[in-house]
């Protein structure tokens, strides 16, 4: 385990910590089942029991996805790539909501949605997790352009409409509605975020939208 003393500088420290860190996942964080994973464990890495452990599914598979992949990239772990495309898998019949193109909060144990409101954070992991399909040409995962698609129409709508974008749009409601909110400064480091992974993806998959000339 790394240290709080190890100097970030020191790259085999961390690529040790890092490695450990996946091999942890892939061993007890995804379940060989359905392939998602869970939130809580007992001190034996084994998922939390009881009635609890039904609302414990992470409430993003995308962002583990994200993590798995990039990692993936690069080791060329052919395993976590594997997990990863499962992962994303999980997250896109489950947490996307195709009436409103949008990721939902949160899933429950059960994989059914428990928070149908779509925070702007969720579009954010969806939209970097497929981003990175695309990038690594992950091959489990082979309709990521599609997928990176409809992602960016989702995230249009937080960061294209309205008069202050994402400033003004956290949260959509189940009908499809914005809901009033004050603006927290992490919507300003997530919409900066987004725009450093559209940095290099391909004009034409990016939707156009009717306020942009």
């Amino acid at each position: 385990m790394v240290r709080k003393t190890c100097p970030p500088d020191d790259k085999i420290t961390w690529d040790a910590f890092g490695n450990e860190v996946v091999a942890l996942c892939l061993h007890s964080f995804v379940d060989p089942g359905d392939g998602a994973v869970c939130e809580y464990f007992g001190a034996d890495w084994q998922p939390h029991s009881g009635v609890a452990a039904r609302f414990d599914r992470t409430r993003a598979p995308v962002r583990v996805a994200w993590l798995l992949m990039r990692w993936a990239r690069t080791r060329r772990n052919a395993h976590a790539r594997l997990a990863a495309a499962r992962l994303l898998q999980v997250g896109e019949r489950h947490g996307v909501d195709p009436g409103r193109q949008v990721a939902v909060n949160a899933l429950g144990g059960d994989l059914r949605v428990t928070d149908e409101r779509a925070k702007l954070w969720p579009q954010d992991r969806t939209l970097k997790a497929w981003h990175e399909a695309c990038a690594m040409g992950n091959p489990h995962a082979r309709q990521a352009p599609q997928q990176l698609h409809n992602a960016l129409q989702g995230l249009s709508r937080f960061l294209l409409e309205g008069p202050f974008g994402a400033v003004g749009r956290r949260s959509c409601g189940p009908d499809g509605d914005f809901e009033p909110q004050p603006c927290r400064a992490s919507s300003l480091y997530t919409s900066s975020a987004q725009l450093e992974a559209l940095h290099d993806v391909d004009e034409t998959a990016i939707p156009v939208h009717p306020s942009l000339p």
